[in-house]
Parts: structure tokens; sequence; C-alpha cells
């Protein structure tokens, strides 16, 4: 008989190529497994963050972040409605921009905006959703969509326009990441997608088959 690896090992292998072992086998509501995922989502958008590596109150900031994350995360159990949710994750944002201007650095030029805050926010949540987190997932209809390059791409070629310059998604203000975020709840609610998360995660999956994509590969573009 051949032997065929269980569903559940297939999961947790795969947390753990990704994630690493800590989170694959630990407690996902631990302060632990929590910190780990969100420093998972410090890396999608730490290129974006120009000579943040040499900053010298880099440690002092990122986990002044992480631990505001596991707040944020275990508050989530008493929010019961999108407009609680946007309020808070309004309230996250701005307060990571400002603690961001709290450490200037001239000589490094480095900023920190809205938009790169709403990633680090966005990707954890959604990171612990598809880990199951009791409480990610009670306010995942309420999760925002992280807005980056594929979710522009796609939201377009449905009628959504960018922002308007700049629109770098790392670059976005209060005003335009809110606009833009309101937009695709729209677009989302005249689809059969129960919700924006729900779309992007499809949107993820496939933003290699779309057409946007294939034009893109047949323009030479990266």
């Amino acid at each position: 008989m051949t032997a065929l690896m269980d569903a559940a090992t297939q999961r947790r292998s795969l947390i753990a190529f990704y994630f690493g072992t800590e989170v694959a086998v630990g407690d996902n509501t631990s302060n632990r497994v929590v910190d780990k995922v969100a420093r998972r989502a410090y890396a999608d958008l730490r290129r974006t963050i120009h000579g943040f590596g040499t900053h010298p109150a880099k440690d002092t900031i990122k986990d002044h972040i992480h631990a505001s994350l596991r707040t944020f995360v275990a508050n989530l159990a008493t929010c019961d409605s999108q407009e609680e949710f946007d309020k808070r994750h309004d309230q996250w944002c701005t307060n990571a921009c400002d603690y961001f201007d709290r450490f200037p650095a001239p000589d490094l030029f480095i900023s920190f905006h809205y938009g790169q805050a709403q990633k680090w926010l966005n990707m954890t949540l959604k990171y612990l959703a598809v880990l199951d987190h009791p409480h990610a997932q009670q306010a995942y209809g309420y999760l925002h969509v992280p807005v980056d390059k594929y979710v522009y791409d796609e939201a377009a070629a449905a009628g959504v326009k960018r922002p308007t310059w700049p629109n770098a998604w790392s670059k976005l203000d209060r005003e335009k990441y809110l606009n833009y975020q309101h937009q695709l709840r729209e677009l989302v609610a005249s689809t059969s997608y129960s919700c924006p998360l729900d779309w992007e995660a499809d949107v993820w999956v496939t933003r290699g088959t779309s057409p946007t994509a294939e034009k893109e590969r047949q323009d030479g573009c990266p």
C-alpha cells in the first residue's frame, strides 16, 4: 500500500516552511507565535523602509511595533463591528507612524508612511486568520485588504483606480488609504465573495494567471 501524507502533517509542514517550526507546533494564541507572525509580516514591507537596517533605534522601534500588534490582536476579542475595527485600525497605523517619528535619523533619510503601517498590520492579521487564530477569525469579515501591487492591478482591472500620485502602496497617506479601502469594499460587495479578505486571497493565489499578469509578462515587466 502506498503511504500518503495526512492533511494535518501537510498543513503543519507548510506552516513550518513559511513561519518556522515554533509557529507550526506552538499555541497560535500565544504571544510568542503572534510575535513570530508579526515579524514575518514585517518582511513583506521592510524593503520599502530604505535605510532602516542601519537605524540606531531599529530594534527599539520594531520591538515596540510588535508589542503593539500583540495588544491589537488580543483586543480583537472585544471588537464587534466594522466601525469599531476601522477605528482601532486607523489608530494603530497612526500611532505606528508617530512612533517612528520619535526617532529621527536625518543622515539616513528614513520615512515611515501610513501605507507601510497598513501592510504590517494587515499582513499580520491575514496570516493569523490563515493560522486559525480565534480572534482573527472572529473579526475576519472586518479585516482590511493588505494593499500592494497585485491588489492595485486586479482592482484596476475591475474598475477601481489607483490613488492619485504618489500612489506607491508603501507611500500612501491616511486619506488615500482609507478612501481606497472603501472602494475595495464596494467592489467586493458587488461580487460573490463574502468579505474583502476572501477576494484578496483569490487575487494573491491567482495573480500569476490573470490577464494583467500575462500582459506584464508579454511587455517584459517583472
